[in-house]
């Protein structure tokens, strides 16, 4: 006598069924907490009024604990940009993990704070921007550190990188302040029409249509490029827009991880395309240039990244640190 057994037999299937059972339940109560994080962050939505010495709205978010890290995480550009389209009038903060992070989005602001670099600390905002979205060596990373400490507390490690980052600040403000600028900016719009020229056929009479802002992007970035790394990096680094462009919409200053880099293997083999190709634009003879010879060569474009490859080397970097130090200037 045979038996034949019913194919929906609930006995047979009932382990599946509590498995299933489970998932469901555990799925709606972590949903549940998603809602009720969001509707109660939602309701503490309050635009800031100036003046009145408020902290900055916290933008609303779903999962507890990594707070607004997933979104960061995964695009910080788009994280950054549809905040800023929730508050448009009103600076915000985001939170990852407990730690807020303030944004302010006017050109007041900016203006105000990049305006009083000695009243303001960035060297923690630079040594984070070094350590996770330009990957700086293990070993460098201490050069970028701040010690606050009086000077005669400091070891012999906390002092040169005291006078390091000094020195860095002293070249940049050499090069982009005064006259020395202005003659960098002509430099700057010699470069402009070439890029331009090359880019564009400007003696055309046809019309054409361009993404004027992608375009515009593409033409003072390959021109800042030219103006302060020379026509050398061109060859070095021949895909540098599309590269730059890739690594720039997957970092930003105050990124605090690597890790939004290997969500994203593209942009993270642009970065590592970029930094190859300052390698070798760093790994040549350094030779002599002295002041008398103008601020500009095609070798090392202004003469300031020339004077930073050279305090790079007196104070140890290895070759990936100092063609991290370079590449961060396509930031400024």
């Amino acid at each position: 006598m045979a038996f034949i057994q019913h194919p929906f037999d609930s006995t047979l299937h009932l382990p599946a069924i509590l498995r299933i059972e489970t998932l469901l339940i555990a799925f709606s109560f972590a949903l549940a907490i998603c809602l009720v994080t969001r509707i109660r962050t939602g309701l503490r939505w309050k635009t800031a009024r100036a003046g009145v010495g408020q902290e900055p709205p916290i933008a609303p978010y779903w999962i507890p604990y990594l707070q607004h890290l997933p979104s960061f995480l995964s695009d910080p550009n788009s994280t950054f940009e549809s905040w800023k389209r929730q508050y448009p009038d009103s600076p915000f903060t985001l939170v990852m993990m407990g730690t807020k992070f303030h944004v302010f989005n006017t050109s007041t602001t900016a203006s105000y704070i990049f305006s009083r670099s000695r009243e303001f600390v960035f060297e923690p905002v630079v040594a984070s921007m070094m350590d996770n979205g330009m990957n700086l060596p293990q070993s460098d990373r201490p050069k970028f550190q701040l010690p606050l400490k009086p000077a005669s507390m400091l070891s012999k490690e906390e002092l040169g990188s005291r006078e390091f980052l000094s020195a860095n600040h002293s070249v940049y403000l050499k090069y982009l302040t005064s006259a020395t600028l202005d003659d960098v900016m002509r430099i700057y719009m010699d470069k402009f029409h070439l890029v331009l020229a090359d880019l564009c056929n400007i003696n055309s009479k046809e019309w054409v249509t361009v993404e004027y802002h992608e375009l515009m992007r593409k033409i003072i970035f390959e021109t800042s490029a030219v103006t302060f790394f020379g026509t050398r990096i061109q060859g070095l680094w021949p895909n540098m827009w599309e590269d730059w462009k890739v690594f720039n919409d997957a970092s930003f200053v105050g990124v605090r991880s690597n890790f939004s880099f290997y969500l994203k293997p593209k942009s993270f083999r642009a970065r590592e395309r970029m930094l190859q190709a300052f390698e070798k634009w760093c790994g040549c003879d350094l030779g002599d240039w002295p002041e008398s010879e103008g601020i500009w060569n095609d070798k090392w474009g202004i003469r300031m990244n020339w004077e930073r490859e050279l305090l790079g080397r007196k104070h140890g970097f290895t070759l990936r640190g100092r063609a991290c130090i370079q590449a961060s200037f396509l930031f400024v």
